[in-house]
Order: C-alpha cells, then structure tokens, then sequence
C-alpha cells in the first residue's frame, strides 16, 4: 500500500487552515483565527530581540501554547474552560515577557474576536472576565520581571477592559446576524 503524504491526517488538517472553508460562519471563525494568529506573529520580534534565557523560553512556549489552544478550539468547533485557562495562562506570560506591556493587547483583542464566536454568551463574558483578571495580575507581577521599568498604568489598564467586554457583544452579535443563534 502506497502511502501519499499530501493525504496524511496532519497534512489534511493543516490544509484546512490555509484554505478558506466554505460558508459565512465557518469562514468567519477561519478569518478572525487568523486575526488571532497575525496578532501573536507580530508580537513575537519584540519578545524574540529582548527576552534571554527562560523569559525567551517563557515566550515561546507561551506563544506555541496559545496558537495551538486557538487551532485545535477551531479544529473541533468548540471551546472548553482549557482551553480558556491555557489561553489565558499564555497571554500572560507573554505579557510579562514583552518589552513593553501594552503589546500584549494586539493578542488579546485578536483572540476576543475569536473566541467570542464560540459558546454561549455567558461563556464568553466569562472569558471577557477571566481575561480581564489575567492583564489585571500583570499590574502585580510586572515587576517581577522588569526591574527597571516603569509599572504598568493602572488607568489604562481600566481604558481597556470595556472596550473587551464591547468587543465580545460586537463579535456576539456579529455571529448571531450570521444566523446562527445557539451556536455562538
């Protein structure tokens, strides 16, 4: 038996995720994936160029665990509290690996759009919550890891988390026009 590797399982799942599916709701949860994952990638240099050591290790396990959190959710069309928690985990490690501190908002907002095409409503304000606790806990531990930098502001720090909550309504509603009440 011969086997082909351009029909291997592997192979087949990573063509899904380069080739844009077929209907409204499955090529809008493919697109804001790769919102998501084009906001990791461009965080990457600053963490790549400054981190050493296990903050860099820190860094690229963090991105690694986040993107295959994001593609395996999309992979199987749901997500679970796992796959929050590893999320959730990660951008916070990512946050606190980056040069700078705001950064991290590009991924948080890519993932938001993502994720909030998943779930019920109560889900995804508890993911909005659960984030919101993860940027939260950056004000304390900033420190921690750069000892000479300036502290997060807590004042822009509270700018954001409204426009998350607003973003998940936007994303939320944006599914249910897509006519698929219930299942986002």
């Amino acid at each position: 038996m011969d086997v082909v590797v351009a029909d291997a399982p592997w192979v087949r799942g990573w063509k899904s995720l380069s080739q844009e599916p077929v209907g409204i709701v499955e090529a809008t949860r493919w697109l804001f994936l790769w919102v998501a994952l084009v906001s990791l990638t461009l965080l990457l240099p600053g963490i790549v160029t400054t981190a050493r050591g296990g903050l860099l290790l820190l860094g690229i396990g963090a991105a690694l665990a986040v993107a295959v959190s994001w593609i395996s959710g999309y992979r199987r069309r749901n997500v679970t509290i796992l796959h929050d928690l590893v999320e959730i985990s990660g951008i916070l490690g990512l946050a606190v690996v980056c040069p700078d501190h705001r950064a991290i908002v590009l991924v948080v907002f890519g993932s938001l759009w993502f994720r909030s095409m998943y779930g019920t409503g109560g889900q995804a304000v508890a993911r909005g919550v659960l984030y919101a606790v993860s940027l939260g806990s950056l004000l304390v531990v900033w420190r921690s890891f750069h000892f000479d930098a300036s502290m997060p502001e807590f004042a822009s720090f509270l700018g954001i988390v409204p426009i998350m909550f607003l973003t998940i309504m936007i994303a939320r509603k944006h599914g249910q026009s897509l006519g698929v009440r219930g299942k986002v």
